[in-house]
């Protein structure tokens, strides 16, 4: 009888795994892509790429203006400089395709976090075999890093995809010499360089396995060789993609000030980085993979000392290196994002696949197990199952890691409680009442931050007073519009006078009061008061804005309040009336 094809192939049964996989690593990818920017990791970054992006299509400005909300084009002094352009012009063309929303600007990073995934089992499947490549894959999916910034707004989930295509068409370079690997060699370094700076360790490592490779093959006579031709091609073309962001930045800002200060400010160390960073990278990476990984860095150790290396060692050991130097030179900017770490997650999952699989198969294959009472389908079993529990303690992890973090949108060590949610909804409501060459003057009370700006999108000032003779300078000529402050927070005298001047204003969701400034309205204005009210979730929204997301919209009563009857309590509080 013939066997089916099924049981003629592993093969099958690995591909329907891994394809599995991916569909559920898209499905945590797209958990939440619609919600808001609240803070933290999360909306911070969302919120300050999206506002550069919108700037890119208002202004016809290729730099990143993330904090600029002025009518007129942004000076040049104010571009963010610190990271290459790619990621910020690709959330530039999501906005033209489909509009300035956030599930737009999320898409970028989501897709490229399955695209990495998926590049990842293509390498690692290529390299050395199916199983050790849907173990890979099924690690890289469950780590907590990947699960909490899939879809974060940032430059690591395209810099990984991108130099996972360059070490792929490296490797293949070197196994077949095709000019169509060369190619796509430099392509990939382009796209993976222009992303983030990693890359450019990864090739730098890859120029010295070249260059090494070819001084042993060739002690006398490299130059006369397409080992040394390839050499200066790409040590050129890696050269050339540095040193051109470097003087695009010094012709559009006069000086590379900026470029030197943010490197010498993120390379500092704090005193206890190194403390902070052991007790933080097994929230990220659970203990038993980096114990994996660490093993197989020790036999890869053991192998190179016995010259039993092997090429495909570069895919784990680059990802290695290139982190490890990101953490060493830039101290300051991984003591503050614990995301720094996100280029070791390649390293980790193929290490610690290729150390479970290799393990799998010694138990299984034990000669001492040979006189043993248990036959092998026994042991293959028993194999199989602590296999099994391993990589099911895997994804347990990754899911606590992902309701752990994600609620707090990836900040899980900068937690204050509320996260702007309010004042998200109160920006909205100001972009929705005010012009674009109007200013929103903000009290010291409110934390002003890019998340909210981002929703109301005008010139702005805070200031712990406010005096109408005389005005903040940043807003211009632009006409004040609104007053905005917290009365559970800031004193009476802040705002009393301008409600007993008679001036409209708004009380939003019992303690944000929005006082107009742009026209004086007779004492017998009535004022508007305006509630939160939650909405009923759905199995959609519950996924779109995520199961931790709030979901609300204002209610207005109907026939307005007086807001100094509201606040009647402003004259007796000594410390201002309770919302």
């Amino acid at each position: 009888m013939t066997r089916p094809r099924w049981a003629n192939s592993e093969v099958d049964w690995v591909q329907s795994a891994a394809l599995a996989l991916l569909l559920v690593f898209a499905l945590a990818a797209g958990l939440g892509l619609g919600n808001d920017w609240l803070w933290g990791h999360n909306g911070y970054n969302g919120a300050a790429f999206s506002q550069a992006a919108r700037n890119t299509l208002r202004f016809a400005e290729i730099g990143q203006a993330q904090y600029w909300t002025a009518p007129t084009p942004p000076p040049s002094e104010i571009i963010y400089a610190h990271h290459p352009l790619l990621l910020h012009l690709h959330v530039a063309v999501m906005f033209v395709l489909f509009g300035e929303h956030e599930w737009a600007a999320r898409l970028v990073p989501a897709i490229y976090s399955v695209l990495s995934a998926a590049m990842l089992y293509f390498l690692v499947r290529r390299l050395w075999g199916s199983r050790v490549a849907v173990v890979s894959l099924f690690v890289f999916v469950c780590l907590p890093i990947d699960l909490i910034y899939a879809n974060m707004v940032d430059h690591e989930q395209g810099s990984i995809f991108w130099s996972l295509v360059m070490l792929h068409h490296y490797l293949r370079l070197r196994e077949t010499g095709a000019r169509r690997n060369l190619w796509g060699l430099l392509a990939a370094t382009f796209m993976a360089c222009q992303f983030d700076w990693p890359p450019y360790y990864i090739a730098f490592f890859l120029f010295l396995h070249a260059l090494v490779g070819g001084l042993r093959r060739h002690p006398v006579k490299l130059r006369q060789t397409a080992e040394f031709s390839f050499l200066v091609v790409f040590g050129a073309f890696v050269l050339v993609n540095f040193f051109g962001y470097f003087l695009w930045i010094f012709l559009k800002m006069g000086s590379l000030r900026n470029m030197v200060d943010s490197f010498v400010s993120r390379s500092a160390s704090p005193d206890d980085i190194w403390s902070q960073t052991l007790t933080r990278l097994p929230d990220m990476f659970p203990a038993l993979v980096l114990s994996l990984a660490a093993f197989w860095l020790i036999s890869f150790l053991v192998r190179l000392g016995r010259g039993q290396s092997q090429m495909r060692d570069l895919l784990p050991l680059s990802y290695f290196l290139a982190q490890t130097v990101h953490q060493a030179v830039f101290k300051e900017a991984g003591y503050l994002h614990v995301y720094w770490f996100y280029h070791a997650a390649p390293f980790v999952s193929v290490a610690s696949g290729i150390a479970l699989v290799a393990s799998a198969r010694f138990v299984t294959n034990f000669r001492a197990f040979d006189d043993s009472a248990s036959p092998s389908g026994v042991r293959r079993l028993l194999v199989a199952a602590a296999l099994g529990a391993i990589l099911l303690s895997l994804f347990v992890a990754g899911v606590r890691g992902m309701a752990w973090a994600r609620p707090l949108e990836g900040s899980p060590y900068a937690h204050k409680g509320q996260q702007n949610q309010d004042l998200v909804y109160v920006a909205r409501w100001l972009g929705e009442h005010t012009a674009r060459d109007q200013a929103i003057l903000f009290h010291e009370s409110l934390p002003v931050r890019i998340e909210v700006v981002w929703y109301f999108d005008r010139v702005h000032a805070l200031v712990p007073d406010l005096d109408l003779d005389e005005l903040p300078a940043v807003i211009g000529p632009c006409e004040p519009a609104y007053y905005v402050l917290d009365i559970a927070e800031a004193p009476p005298e802040a705002y009393q006078g301008f409600l007993r001047e008679g001036r409209p204003a708004t009380l939003m969701n019992g303690h944000i009061l929005a006082i107009n400034l742009s026209t004086l309205s007779d004492t017998q204005a009535l004022n508007e008061s305006l509630e939160l009210v939650q909405e009923e979730p759905t199995l959609w929204s519950t996924y779109w804005k995520s199961p931790w997301g709030a979901r609300a919209h204002w209610v207005s009563e109907p026939t307005g309040i007086d807001v100094l009857a509201r606040l009647r309590t402003i004259d007796s509080s000594p410390t201002g009336p309770s919302p």
